[in-house]
């Protein structure tokens, strides 16, 4: 949240007339003409939406029941791939209500071991586009701003490059540092290595907004 804050600030600052006046909002055009666009800011290029993995029933699901990672089925991708390992010792704790710290390192390391990140294509680029039902534009903190069905506003934009992004899952530390669990299991979408930039963006000059 703090990056949309920073490019609104960007936006609003600008003279004569302001580019922006809410967070995730840009103006574009001439009164009476002048129109009102949305889009999607990601500070980080390799983590740009992400969720918590569960393991229910035999399955992974994705906790959030509505987001681009669910639209993904990223859940039934990681059930595939570790459908031979089981649930993990870790749920089996959870399940029996015994507290993590009688977790020895080797159940832990076994976990580790199994369920280790995995990287895949991203499944369905459509499914991720079709999520985004208002958004028209993407700003991506170090690559630049992209349309991301069509150059809406004539920014001259290119288009964000679905089919270059990629999905992750697996075991990570945890990201909240009151949590009590050793590790925990998450999925996200962001790029792996290479991503093409693009030749506008909103963290350096302007002027092509003023189109």
């Amino acid at each position: 949240m703090s990056y949309e804050l920073d490019l609104y600030r960007r936006l609003s600052a600008m003279r004569p007339t302001p580019l922006s006046v809410r967070p995730g909002f840009f103006q574009h055009g001439q009164p009476p003409n002048r129109r009102t666009f949305r889009y999607m800011a990601f500070d980080d290029a390799h983590v740009m939406v992400k969720s918590a993995l569960q393991y229910r029933n035999g399955r992974w699901t994705v906790a959030e029941s509505y987001g681009p990672l669910t639209a993904l089925r990223v859940g039934d991708v990681a059930s595939r791939d570790w459908s031979r390992h089981g649930p993990p010792v870790i749920h089996l704790f959870e399940q029996s209500r015994i507290p993590y710290q009688k977790m020895t390192p080797m159940q832990q390391a076994t976990d580790i071991e199994r369920f280790k990140v995995q990287t895949r294509p991203i499944p369905d680029p459509a499914a991720f586009v079709r999520h985004f039902k208002v958004e028209e534009y993407v700003q991506v903190k170090g690559y630049g701003f992209y349309h991301l069905r069509s150059d809406v506003a004539q920014l001259g934009t290119m288009q964000f490059p679905v089919k270059d992004l990629r999905i992750f899952f697996g075991v990570i530390d945890p990201t909240n540092r009151f949590d009590q669990r050793p590790y925990q299991f998450e999925a996200w979408v962001g790029i792996d290595r290479m991503f093409p930039r693009s030749p506008v963006s909103l963290d350096s000059d302007l002027s092509f907004m003023l189109r």
